[in-house]
């Protein structure tokens, strides 16, 4: 069972015994990684990590290769994660969408550990959380709740001024 958190990063616990081990001694040659958020496994059983700080780690549970994406790096395949505060994630089908403190980043998952920058949507906006309804993708923002359409990404901002609880 993987476990993630601000303090203690990522780690996998036995259910069983209810012993936990951090990533990096569960991983050969693996590093340490602190303040994970959130967490998702595509279909290539790659283990995405969003970090608060150290933007976004991938894992493949198959071939047991660690990436990380992130914007110190000169790799332009790398370079792609615009924000490295991310507080959520949500994967659908092929698609990865990122809750960051700058709104939320939409990217193609293409292969084992291989990510493809779209676009940004609900820029200048504090997105937390994600969760996906069918087509939609509702997202927890500062300025409301969004309401995004996963095929156009098209949005609408739900407020107060909607009835929307302060």
């Amino acid at each position: 069972l993987w476990l993630g958190g601000s303090l203690g990063g990522l780690s996998l616990m036995n259910p069983a015994t209810h012993q936990c081990r951090a990533f990096g001694d569960v991983v050969p040659g693996g590093e340490s990684i602190h303040h994970v958020y959130a967490f998702a496994e595509d279909k290539f059983k790659t283990v995405w990590m969003c970090t608060n700080g150290d933007f976004l780690y991938g894992y493949n549970l198959e071939t047991k290769q660690l990436i990380h994406y992130h914007n110190g790096t000169n790799n332009p395949e790398l370079n792609i994660i615009h924000n490295s505060y991310i507080s959520g994630i949500l994967i659908k089908d092929n698609m990865m969408y990122l809750a960051t403190s700058d709104g939320m980043e939409v990217l193609t998952i293409t292969g084992v550990n291989r990510l493809r920058w779209e676009k940004k949507i609900l820029a200048r906006t504090n997105v937390s959380q994600i969760a996906c309804d069918g087509t939609t993708i509702w997202a927890s923002t500062n300025a409301g709740l969004a309401k995004v359409n996963s095929i156009d990404l098209s949005s609408q901002m739900i407020t107060t001024a909607d009835g929307l609880p302060s």
